[in-house]
């Protein structure tokens, strides 16, 4: 119901019958209550757009660290694979104090 509607409302039970009062106080409380829920509504809605939001960036965000470990994961098989190279080992000099 829009505000419209509740113009049309009050209009005939002003008439004072007590029936028509209380129908008047229910009809006014239904529309309070669809206006306070029509704003949860877009309150909850907000939220989602946001999860959402915050979902794809954490799932691109994801799809480059997997891209980067197995990345990392192939270099490490090379080195793996690649012949084992000896090093010499470091020659000192030898310094006299003489």
């Amino acid at each position: 119901m829009n505000m419209k509607d509740s113009a049309g409302m009050r209009e005939p039970y002003l008439d004072g019958e007590p029936d028509a009062e209380l129908l008047q106080r229910r009809w006014f409380a239904a529309l309070r209550a669809t206006r306070r829920l029509e704003a949860e509504c877009r309150q909850l809605l907000n939220a989602l757009r946001y999860a959402d939001e915050a979902w794809r960036r954490a799932c691109g965000e994801l799809e480059a660290f997997e891209a980067l470990s197995d990345a990392l994961e192939e270099q490490l098989t090379r080195l793996d694979e690649a012949p084992a190279r000896r090093r010499e080992p470091e020659r000192l000099a030898v310094v006299s104090a003489a």
